[in-house]
């Protein structure tokens, strides 16, 4: 979209999104992934109307936890999980089942912990130098360095798939899987137990962003028509309509909502996009970045590098590459 804005074939939608409200109704987090400028996304004008998002948090076997006296409802605090996955390891249990780009968003969700959105803002869109030795990047890579020491994450996850993760997760194996909510479905489908979702604990951001986007062409020629259109699709009567057919609107009223599925993910969404707390992708700044990312986080589960080796490794890239 980037590209497109730069080369001026999308429309400028700022005039539409003041005629229907748009600029006040969507969260400053959810119009960041249709604001660019000069190609950068995250501010500026407005190209490209969300209408749904998606996030990363936990998947919960909740019998695992009943079985063990852990009550989900306490997990508030990184302390208070890793108690709780201090338990579950003492009874033979491996708390976190995850693999391939799991790992990705995991480090990356540790990494938010500690963010704020003026920190987002200054990796994502540039507004500011990022440190990759700052307290976030530090704190993350020590921290999922310490929870594979500590038997929370098997070291063999660094050799097995994203499949092999989600069915560990539905066959019963593991309590807690790191995964995005196009899960959901996949997730309800095959679990055979009592499931639920819960955010990362003491996250005040967390991986995920708001959708895609409807965009106008520059050279579209029933432009106000067109925004009628991405109007109506934000009315309450279609953002619900969307939630119950297991879609994340942006606007539904969740009073309305009665699909099972959608009742246990779209909450802790709408806690998220009410505090602007998306914090987006990690390998969303730098092309090609995800490779990288994926490939250094691999090795420290794996205990190849150190925390400082992967700081080194994913921050050079990025600096490098970074526009």
């Amino acid at each position: 979209m980037g590209a497109d804005c730069g080369a001026g074939l999308l429309t400028n939608l700022n005039d539409y999104a003041k005629k229907y409200g748009w600029d006040t109704t969507l969260p400053a987090s959810a119009q960041a992934v249709g604001r660019y400028t000069d190609g950068i996304m995250g501010q500026g004008d407005l190209y490209g109307v969300p209408t749904y998002g998606e996030y990363v948090g936990y998947f919960v076997n909740d019998d695992i936890l009943s079985a063990n006296g852990i009550d989900k409802a306490s997990l508030t605090s990184n302390a208070a999980f890793e108690a709780a996955m201090d338990k579950l390891v003492a009874a033979g249990v491996t708390p976190i089942t995850a693999a391939d780009y799991m790992l990705v968003h995991l480090a990356y969700n540790m990494t938010l912990n500690k963010a704020d959105q003026d920190w987002v803002n200054a990796y994502q869109f540039f507004t500011a130098p990022v440190d990759f030795n700052d307290e976030q990047f530090t704190d993350s890579s020590t921290t999922l360095q310490r929870w594979v020491q500590k038997g929370y994450i098997a070291s063999s996850a660094s050799g097995a798939t994203a499949d092999d993760a989600v069915a560990g997760f539905t066959n019963g194996t593991s309590p807690f899987m790191p995964g995005g909510t196009w899960l959901d479905g996949t997730v309800a489908g095959a679990a055979k137990f009592n499931w639920s979702k819960m955010l990362a604990p003491g996250n005040p951001v967390s991986t995920g962003s708001a959708g895609n986007v409807w965009v106008i062409p520059a050279k579209g020629h029933n432009a106000d028509l067109a925004a009628e259109f991405i109007n109506l699709t934000l009315q309450p009567k279609y953002q619900d309509m969307m939630a119950n057919d297991g879609g994340l609107p942006l606007l539904a009223n969740i009073d309305n909502v009665t699909d099972p599925t959608t009742l246990k993910t779209l909450p802790l969404f709408n806690e998220l996009v009410a505090n602007n707390g998306l914090g987006f992708y990690p390998d969303w700044p730098v092309s090609g970045y995800y490779d990288i990312l994926k490939a250094a986080v691999i090795d420290l589960v794996a205990g190849n590098t150190t925390p400082e080796q992967y700081r080194q490794a994913i921050g050079s890239y990025y600096e490098e590459n970074k526009p």
